[in-house]
């Protein structure tokens, strides 16, 4: 028999536990119960192909599974999904099909649900919208951070960093009072960067999000509680060691991504243009701290900040307003899709090495 072998009242008991929907209300709880389905699969079942416009989203209750992708040289993996896991939610944020392929790689126990029922619900319910928007955005954050890591792996880089000195900064950080860090985190640069005038037409700073395939509506919330920012050539946006507390988003100019590296001295990581944002992982991990150090690279650079208490606060518009989430998500769907053809051509260009 089936070690998932339940009842389907406890199978619901199980789902109602799982972030996306801990905190629904019990009317909406109670309309999702009737579109929920619980099936099982045995290990090496593909649920899902490369390239395909999955129209379920899937949460892992129990078992793991393997995100992918097929190469003439073996599979690229891009990340295991587990317990509390989500896959089939990048078509759902942005309409596109899914890059990845999964599979399970143990017998594994899912709860799903179409798209569409879950699209009318979160229409009938902004405080449930908001709260699956938030889980997209957690389960985006990982995946981009998942398949960072196997950047990193594919090319064997050497993150060890030579310790850090203590370098006087120009700038203390300007956060709520209420919004600390823990004791023991750096509370440097990645404070606050100064709010400023307008450097570019309000025309030229749409454009660079309607590229990115957002709308006019999710453009509007986010100027509307995004700060503009904008700073010289070399200047620190953050350090490796400070506390995140900050997404930005590059309206013009360049940042560089780049760490110490012992006995070299800076290595940049990358170049990010307008239209690519960082420092998304501060916006969902407690007690962020950066992983890298941040500088404008060469020319002036304008950035619009979004700051974690918008997120997190009792009353933040992530709180109130699904179209601010839905925004951000489309932003992460655009970076892990990215990441993920970025490890898939590197995949086929070295010919499986």
């Amino acid at each position: 028999m089936s070690p998932f072998a339940e009842g389907k009242q406890e199978l619901l008991r199980r789902a109602r536990t799982a972030s996306l929907f801990a905190s629904a209300p019990e009317a909406v709880w109670e309309q999702l119960s009737h579109h929920l389905s619980f099936p099982t699969y045995p290990g090496e079942t593909v649920l899902q192909e490369m390239h395909s416009m999955p129209s379920v989203l899937s949460g892992v209750l129990q078992g793991w599974m393997q995100s992918y992708a097929p190469t003439p040289f073996g599979e690229q993996h891009y990340g295991s999904l587990r317990a509390g896991d989500l896959f089939g939610e990048l078509p759902m944020i942005d309409g596109q099909e899914d890059p990845s392929a999964v599979k399970a790689s143990s017998e594994v126990q899912l709860w799903s649900i179409e798209h569409e029922p879950l699209r009318q619900l979160c229409l009938s319910s902004p405080a449930f919208a908001c709260q699956v928007y938030r889980g997209f955005w957690r389960s985006l954050a990982d995946k981009i951070q998942r398949s960072n890591e196997q950047m990193k792996k594919f090319f064997g880089a050497d993150t060890h960093t030579a310790p850090a000195s203590e370098v006087p900064r120009a700038k203390a950080p300007s956060r709520p009072a209420w919004f600390a860090p823990p004791e023991g985190i750096r509370t440097t640069s990645s404070g606050s960067l100064p709010v400023i005038a307008k450097y570019m037409r309000d025309s030229e700073k749409r454009r660079v999000f309607e590229e990115i395939g957002l709308v006019a509506s999710e453009i509007d919330i986010l100027f509307a509680h995004g700060e503009e920012m904008h700073l010289p050539a070399s200047s620190v946006v953050f350090h490796e060691g400070d506390f995140g507390d900050t997404l930005y988003f590059i309206l013009q100019g360049e940042a560089r991504i780049s760490k110490k590296i012992q006995g070299v001295g800076e290595e940049a990581l990358a170049i990010l243009h307008a239209g690519q944002f960082f420092g998304e992982m501060a916006l969902v991990a407690d007690n962020a701290v950066r992983s890298a150090d941040c500088f404008a690279h060469e020319g002036p650079l304008t950035l619009l900040a979004f700051r974690q208490h918008l997120l997190h606060s009792y009353d933040g518009i992530a709180e109130t307003d699904p179209l601010f989430l839905q925004a951000l998500c489309k932003m992460m769907a655009l970076r892990l899709r990215e990441n993920y053809a970025k490890l898939f051509n590197w995949r086929m260009m070295s010919g499986g090495f």
